[in-house]
C-alpha cells in the first residue's frame, strides 16, 4: 500500500477538480477501488501502488485541462478514468481541449473519447468519412458540429448529410440511428461529405 499525495496550488481550481462536495473524488474512489482523502487543496491516495499512480495521474490531467479553461463535469471524470485505464499513454488534453469551432450554450463541442477524437481528425483530413457503430455514440452529432464549423469558417460552401435508404416493402424499422430487421440489430454507417 502506498500513499502518494498531490497538492494543487490554486484552491479554486482544486475545488473544480475535486467537484462539488468532492463528487469527482468519490467517482475516482469508487471506480478504482482505492481510498482518497482530501484536505483543503491536498489529495492523498491509499491503495495498491499502480492504482494510486493512475488516480494521481487522472487528477493531474484533470487539473491541467481545468487550468486551461475546460468546464469539467462528472461525465468527463468518468470518461477520463475509462480512457486512462484503457490507454495509459493517452493525454486528456489532446481530447478534451480539441475544440470544434461551434458552441452550444456557451460551451464548445469537443470529442469525449479517443475514438471520437480519431473520428474528428479523420473528418478534418478527408473529404468523405464513413462511420458506423451503435446509436448514441456521437457519430452524427460530431459530424454535424464539424460541418457547421467548416461552413462558418468558409472552408466549405454547403453541407450534404446522407443516410442509408432502404427500399419500400422490406421488413425494416428505423430507431435512433439503428436499422433493425426482425429483432436482429446491426449498425449502419453514417456518411459525411463536405463540398468545397
Amino acid at each position: 500500500m502506498t500513499e502518494p499525495t498531490l497538492t494543487l496550488e490554486d484552491t479554486n481550481l482544486a475545488r473544480i477538480v475535486f467537484g462539488e462536495k468532492d463528487r469527482h473524488v468519490d467517482q475516482i474512489e469508487r471506480a478504482l477501488g482505492i481510498q482518497v482523502l482530501v484536505r483543503g487543496n491536498q489529495i492523498t491516495f491509499r491503495g495498491p501502488p499502480e492504482t494510486c499512480r493512475l488516480a494521481l495521474r487522472i487528477v493531474q490531467e484533470l487539473h491541467d485541462i481545468v487550468k486551461r479553461g475546460y468546464p469539467l463535469k462528472a461525465a468527463d471524470v468518468e470518461t477520463s478514468i475509462r480512457m486512462l485505464r484503457q490507454n495509459p499513454s493517452q493525454k486528456l488534453s489532446d481530447i478534451f481541449l480539441d475544440h470544434i469551432g461551434v458552441s452550444t450554450k456557451h460551451q464548445f463541442v469537443t470529442p469525449k473519447t479517443l475514438t471520437q477524437k480519431i473520428y474528428a481528425d479523420a473528418i478534418r483530413k478527408n473529404d468523405i468519412v464513413f462511420s458506423w457503430g451503435p446509436a448514441g455514440t456521437g457519430k452524427t452529432y460530431l459530424a454535424m458540429a464539424m460541418a457547421v464549423s467548416f461552413l462558418l469558417d468558409k472552408q466549405v460552401d454547403r453541407i450534404i448529410l446522407t443516410r442509408p435508404a432502404v427500399e419500400a416493402g422490406r421488413n425494416w424499422a428505423f430507431f435512433r440511428g439503428i436499422w433493425r430487421r426482425k429483432s436482429t440489430r446491426t449498425s449502419v454507417p453514417s456518411t459525411t461529405r463536405f463540398t468545397t
